[in-house]
């Protein structure tokens, strides 16, 4: 095998993968990675530097019986040190790195051993899935041709990797994920081997086609990934990036992408970025943390531009979007200030159901915040806590969960240059069990019940966000909480008025429950282990577990159908706002008057409306407040409605 040749087989499909005068991928170094196969160690990437310590890496069990972690078994199987053994091998010289590679693939070949024409058993692979065989299979063939010099790639090794990698391979193909990025991840290693490795060109046809038809199942018109969390279609984004070039490139592959719906992955991409370029945390993603990277949007741009001429798409003008239904994610945004509704569709295992769920990032951080992923592992308490709709900013009753494959519906949303307003409808019940990732063993222990929450939301931008909650729920009784979780920060919590306010010295939130039509306390919850509650991911998120942070809980126990309000106002630096509501109902509507830093808002909307009700009702001409349709606010500088024609003070009705 000449790995020479390999290696820039390897170089010219990076090449043709790669956009016009972008830098090539290398070997990338972990120095994680570097520092412990010095001393025999594997570090796990978990973010607590923790490692095993082998007496040789001859002894490598890919079991992975030391950490009681399925990704620690799943990251073992994947090989993720090859690719830094190999740039410290190019960098330095040294033998070790070149030594611990073989070490490590001499143990999977013991651990795996296979021959030409074996087929490979799935159930054999106990802990290694098909998503960890084509990770593993390009970490190794990423690797070893930069290697070529060293003695201990010899031809004996050589002909016994490639007699494995020929078997994984074909199981590969056989076995391949039917559905999310599993499937698009093994299709991008069958492309890798079948485009650079001798005797694997025959995978390409069933690649070249199914790749054309994950785009097609997966990506959807919005351009948000099937999965509907930032950081797995980031993943799938540049993935399916590759393979539109290649595409152009390689037109003999007949692989197939559709260019316009490709571009429009990445106005999701930059419409679920932070303001500072860090993530929402929405999802199994990385919530917003100051230790991420963050992206730089105007190179993003620049890069989208660049993608679009190659692709022959017309420049990017206009506004971006930034509403996204097949997702069930809209983002709203003013100068400093952004908002996200999260009324995310189910998408698989990554799935979090906080649907209703608001975030808010205020001039520097994200204090009303998603916690993100806080584990994998299932046997955490924090990986099902991190799933479940009480770490979440919306309505938890009996402290159950949303239940998971049942999408919320945004029966209507707008946004101008003065206000964003939305409504979100749930009415899939609650439940303490979820399919595929709750710990018990059977349904003998799960509870339900019928609910349902309704949220109209109305943010007067630059000023305050005004949230109406309607829930029922068909019980005698039940327990509701409006839950808001925030940033690890400084506060202030006054639970007889029932307000907290965060005290950085920079940007603040204020948040606030006037009025609800059910006796209400607040509560503070702040790593409540008892209860799993005020907990978000303890660094940027994947397998940290949680560390506390406040969460304010407005609660009570209801007979019937309930309704309460909150008011968010975002603030800078010690000036925190007084807020002053009175609330009326008079004829089937609810009138609010919002006293605000001095300023007078009169809020007014019908009931039947604020219960997504089948009866179309309007505010009406009986309240301080007349308006033709069912929703209505004006202030001294600021007129709004939802279907409405007319809207007055009704003292100025009567002059």
């Amino acid at each position: 095998m000449d790995l020479i040749k390999m290696r820039a087989e390897i170089e010219k499909f990076y090449h043709d993968t790669a956009l016009p005068g972008e830098q090539l991928p290398q070997p990338k170094k972990s120095d994680a990675f570097i520092i412990g196969i010095q001393k025999n160690q594997i570090y796990f990437m978990d973010g607590k530097n923790t490692y095993v310590q082998y007496d040789a890496l001859e002894q490598v069990d890919f079991n992975g019986p030391e950490i009681k972690n399925q990704e620690w078994r799943a990251q073992l199987c994947r090989f993720g040190w090859m690719r830094s053994c190999a740039e410290a091998y190019l960098q330095t010289g040294d033998e070790i790195y070149v030594k611990a590679m073989r070490d490590t693939v001499e143990a999977w070949l013991r651990f795996r051993p296979t021959k030409p024409d074996d087929e490979i058993d799935r159930s054999y692979y106990l802990f290694d899935s098909t998503l960890s065989t084509g990770i593993r299979l390009m970490a190794w063939w990423n690797s070893i041709p930069y290697c070529a010099d060293s003695p201990y790639i010899d031809k004996d090794f050589l002909d016994r990797v490639y007699t494995s990698t020929l078997a994984q391979l074909k199981w590969l193909e056989k076995h391949n994920a039917k559905k999310g990025n599993f499937k698009v991840f093994e299709l991008k290693s069958m492309l890798f081997l079948g485009c650079v490795l001798p005797g694997c060109e025959g995978v390409l046809p069933y690649v070249s086609r199914t790749i054309g038809e994950a785009f097609r199942m997966q990506v959807e018109e919005d351009g948000s990934h099937e999965e509907h969390t930032m950081g797995y279609h980031n993943a799938m984004r540049e993935d399916f990036t590759h393979f539109a070039i290649m595409a152009q490139n390689r037109p003999s592959l007949g692989i197939q992408i559709d260019g316009k719906r490709l571009a429009k992955m990445y106005e999701y991409s930059l419409a679920a970025m932070a303001p500072d370029g860090r993530r929402w945390g929405i999802g199994d993603d990385s919530r917003w943390h100051l230790d991420v990277e963050p992206t730089d949007r105007a190179e993003f741009l620049a890069r989208y531009q660049k993608l679009r001429a190659f692709l022959q798409l017309p420049p990017l003008t206009g506004e971006l979007e930034s509403k996204f239904p097949c997702a069930g994610q809209y983002f709203f945004q003013d100068e400093k200030t952004k908002i996200c509704l999260d009324a995310t569709h189910f998408g698989g295992s990554h799935f979090h159901p906080a649907r209703g769920a608001i975030t808010c990032y205020h001039g520097d951080a994200m204090l009303l915040i998603d916690p993100g992923s806080l584990n994998y592992e299932r046997t955490d308490p924090f990986c099902m806590a991190g799933r479940s709709t009480p770490l979440h900013n919306t309505i938890v009753i009996n402290g159950f969960s949303q239940c998971h494959g049942n999408d919320a519906r945004i029966a209507w949303v707008d946004e101008n240059e003065n206000v964003a307003a939305f409504q979100c409808v749930y009415d899939g019940g609650y439940t303490n069990y979820r399919p595929g990732r709750s710990p018990w063993d059977t349904l003998a222990t799960a509870k339900s019940i019928c609910g349902k929450h309704v949220r109209t939301f109305v943010w007067i931008k630059g000023k305050f966000g005004f949230c109406v909650d309607y829930v029922e729920a068909f019980a005698p009784s039940y327990h509701v909480a409006s839950h808001y979780q925030l940033l690890n920060c400084p506060y202030h919590f006054d639970k007889e008025i029932k307000t907290i306010f965060t005290c950085r010295d920079t940007y603040n939130l204020h948040i606030t429950s006037p009025w609800s039509s059910f006796k209400t306390e607040a509560v503070l919850y702040e790593g409540d282990q008892e209860q799993m509650l005020g907990f978000i991911a303890a660094e940027f998120g994947g397998l940290t577990g949680g560390t506390p942070a406040p969460l304010f809980s407005i609660e009570g126990n209801v007979k019937g159908a309930t309704t309460q309000c909150c008011i968010l106002t975002p603030f800078e630096g010690k000036d925190v706002p007084t807020v002053q509501v009175k609330t009326q109902s008079i004829d089937m509507s609810l009138h609010f008057e919002v006293k605000w830093r001095g300023e007078t808002y009169l809020i007014a909307a019908s009931v039947p409306f604020l219960q997504d009700d089948a009866y179309h009702t309007s505010v009406g001409y009986k309240g301080p407040l007349v308006a033709d349709g069912p929703l209505a606010i004006l202030g001294d500088d600021l007129s709004y409605g939802y279907h409405i024609t007319y809207v007055q003070r009704k003292e100025d009705e009567k002059k």
